[in-house]
């Protein structure tokens, strides 16, 4: 099941820039590396790369500012892998 999502935000520049297009898999999740978009329960959105989990931690990062980011389990609903980026 594919999602789409129209990025905002400079967090991630140079992999995907404000105003483009991203879609990805409800189905998969992603590798290490790879761009990825993250559900909350509560319903924020973003995208990331994903890093890795130890089971109670999400790791992502991004890229501007350069930065390790952190999330309970917990509060996530879906981590995604991006299929396409793109005007």
């Amino acid at each position: 099941e594919a999602g789409t999502l129209r990025v905002a935000g400079d967090s991630m520049t140079c992999y995907v820039e404000s105003g483009q297009l991203v879609i990805y898999d409800r189905r998969r999740w992603p590798r290490r590396g790879e761009g990825c978009v993250i559900e909350t329960v509560d319903g924020e959105i973003y995208v990331k790369e994903y890093a890795k989990t130890d089971g109670s931690t999400l790791f992502v990062t991004q890229r501007f500012p350069e930065s390790e980011i952190r999330f309970a389990m917990a509060e996530i609903k879906g981590v995604y892998a991006i299929r396409f980026r793109g005007d």
